[in-house]
């Protein structure tokens, strides 16, 4: 698994189409099984827990995509560090940061982008990678 973190408009998902061209596009809200390229880009979570959605579902849903397709996930870094004063915007950032923890733990690669510019924080290895 590929992770692309970053801010709101931060350039990840320019820096992703560009890195994997033929990839296809999904949110947690499809079903991951359609899926006919081998890159899959997963888009669109921040949007989906803000609607409902937790981190358990979403590693529910994520347990269902086929093992021979590598995943990239572009999450959003919410925050910054600063806790927000509504509940469900609490709720919806700590449920963020619990998913990237995971992805970032159990990614082969991990890369930040703040204004277009990437930084690699983790690459274990190039050989499970498709473009």
């Amino acid at each position: 698994m590929h992770v692309v973190i970053g801010g709101a408009f931060a350039g990840k998902s320019a820096y992703v189409q560009q890195a994997y061209p033929k990839a296809q596009w999904v949110t947690p809200e499809e079903y991951p099984d359609q899926v006919k390229e081998k890159t899959i880009i997963v888009s669109g979570i921040s949007s989906w827990l803000q609607a409902g959605g937790t981190e358990e579902k979403f590693w529910n849903w994520f347990s269902l995509i086929r093992k021979d397709l590598y995943p990239v996930l572009i999450l959003q870094e919410m925050g910054q560090g600063l806790v927000p004063m509504d509940a469900e915007d609490r709720r919806v950032r700590d449920e963020n940061g619990r998913i990237a923890q995971r992805a970032v733990k159990e990614a082969v690669k991990a890369e930040y982008v703040w204004h277009g510019l990437i930084e690699c924080w983790k690459n274990i290895s190039e050989e499970n990678t498709y473009s």
